[in-house]
């Protein structure tokens, strides 16, 4: 199937959707939509992390007071336990940070037997998401149909966050819920993983998910005619209890139990570590922050713009010192009107300032012992 011909049959079924109540009582019914249950807005706190060293929480509190946004930090030292954090209890979104746990999930059915990486997928234009899809849409919609494995769907979710990749996932999983399910099972308290991107970023904008959306150009017109009042309505219902949400602790607590190897198998560990690893994106961010000689495993999140308004501005990761010693951080921006430098240079001076405190603490003699996955340069 040609791209002209399957952006025929979207134009076809997007004309029949046009007709129908006004588009204010449409969005107002998605609005409705977009709600999250109480179940999918409660995170559950982790237990509260040994203080950090009073020098360095003041440096993070130095870092964040100024900057002019709802931020969220909390960085743990995960040899002597102690956490440094601001606002380190309250959700915030985390739009595609949360692939980290989609990701958790599919190695964990790995892990099980229930899924094999080398499983052949085959990906035709209904299955296609929204916005960033840089591996799996142009082909996908050049040739009508693509073959892919689930280890490339998984290294296309974290390391190039494409959408597609990371929908096709979650279904294959079960959805959301049962994705949730895993890592409730495991023990991670705090983080979220919500739904399908493609049902998420139409809630956000005041819409509800349809098929026709895969054409991007469709999606913009339709929320080009959302009321203003609607998609401030559920822009703040977001924010307020983004589905997707996570803590911050809760955040560095579950990025600490993968390093250390307490959710998923040597092999799945060294897995996902090493696609964070090697993921070149965010280079402003916590990348930007760190010297030479430490090593860094990420992701990255980007919230959608409206009114000159980021909601979801992200970096998480576990950073690791020259001599093995390791810090789970976690930056996250979850609204703000600042310039992307601004957000860049605030997520890159809490990663300075760990660096900073390492520097001034070591001790040269000693070597921490690396965990045990930890990816090597």
């Amino acid at each position: 199937m040609r791209l002209a011909t399957v952006a025929a049959l979207l134009l076809a079924t997007a004309c029949a959707a046009c007709s129908g109540p006004d588009q204010e009582n449409i969005a107002d019914r998605a609005l409705s939509a977009a709600a999250p249950s109480a179940e999918a807005a409660s995170l559950e706190p982790p237990p509260p992390p040994k203080p950090a060293p009073v020098g360095f929480q003041s440096e993070i509190e130095a870092a964040v007071q100024p900057f002019d946004g709802d931020v969220g930090v909390a960085v743990k030292d995960l040899q002597q336990g102690w956490a440094a954090t601001w606002q380190g209890d309250k959700a915030f979104p985390q739009q595609s940070t949360m692939k980290v746990w989609l990701a958790v999930a599919v190695l964990d059915a790995v892990d099980r037997g229930q899924l094999s990486l080398d499983e052949t997928v085959v990906i035709t234009p209904p299955d296609l998401s929204l916005f960033n899809s840089p591996m799996v849409r142009p082909l996908t919609l050049k040739t009508g149909r693509m073959e892919t494995t689930i280890d490339r769907l998984l290294l296309w979710a974290i390391s190039k966050s494409d959408n597609a990749a990371t929908d096709i996932l979650m279904r294959r999983l079960g959805g959301g819920p049962a994705v949730q399910a895993v890592l409730e099972r495991k023990g991670l308290r705090g983080v979220r993983v919500g739904v399908e991107e493609r049902l998420l970023q139409p809630r956000i904008s005041g819409l509800e998910w349809r098929p026709e959306y895969i054409d991007g150009d469709l999606f913009n017109r339709a929320r080009d005619r959302v009321p203003d009042k609607v998609r401030d309505q559920a822009l703040d219902q977001y924010l307020r209890a983004p589905p997707d949400g996570a803590t911050p602790v809760g955040t560095v607590n579950a990025l600490q139990m993968l390093y250390e190897g307490k959710l998923l198998s040597p092999e799945s560990t060294e897995r996902l570590l090493r696609i964070m690893f090697e993921s070149r994106a965010g280079a402003a961010r916590l990348k930007a922050g760190l010297p030479e000689g430490w090593r860094l495993s990420h992701k990255t999140g980007t919230g959608p713009d409206w009114r000159e308004t980021t909601a979801g501005y992200n970096d998480v990761g576990v950073m690791v010192a020259p001599d093995g010693r390791t810090y789970a951080v976690a930056v996250y921006i979850g609204r703000t009107d600042r310039q992307v430098r601004e957000r860049q240079q605030l997520i890159a001076s809490v990663a300075r300032a760990v660096a900073t405190h390492w520097e001034r603490t070591r001790t040269p003699a000693t070597q921490v012992a690396e965990g045990p996955s930890a990816p090597a340069p």
